[in-house]
């Protein structure tokens, strides 16, 4: 009788232990997704500041989107954005960029959500 409570509290251990391990995986893929949409919709707002449009804005999006590769706190992001605005003579103060490029972020983590989850999220 012991070995059979034993027995089942390893199968309610192992099976807990899948279900973070999954959840965990989830959230990763979210925020995965949700970064590189969210240097999509900077790469948007950006090329439209700068007058970008057709073939030149469309490259300048998929630059944005290959930086969220390889940068997943943001500083490159910013770094670029504060310097493309500075060389096109339309500077942009560090808080007022902050805040839109967390706004944009929160936009594509909202949207990455819905696609995901649907209407539960």
């Amino acid at each position: 009788m012991k070995e059979d409570k034993k027995k089942d509290g390893k199968k309610v251990l192992e099976e807990r232990n899948r279900a973070f391990e999954a959840k965990y995986q989830q959230d990763e893929e979210i925020r995965f997704k949700a970064r590189i949409r969210a240097n999509k919709l900077t790469g948007q707002w950006m090329a439209g500041l700068l007058g970008l449009s057709g073939e030149q804005a469309d490259d300048y999006v998929k630059a944005m989107i290959d930086l969220g590769f390889s940068d997943a706190p943001g500083d490159k992001l910013f770094a670029k954005v504060a310097g493309d605005l500075e060389r096109h003579g339309k500077p942009m103060e560090d808080h007022k960029l902050k805040t839109e490029i967390l706004r944009l972020s929160l936009v594509a983590e909202e949207q990455i959500m819905t696609e995901i989850l649907g209407d539960n999220a």
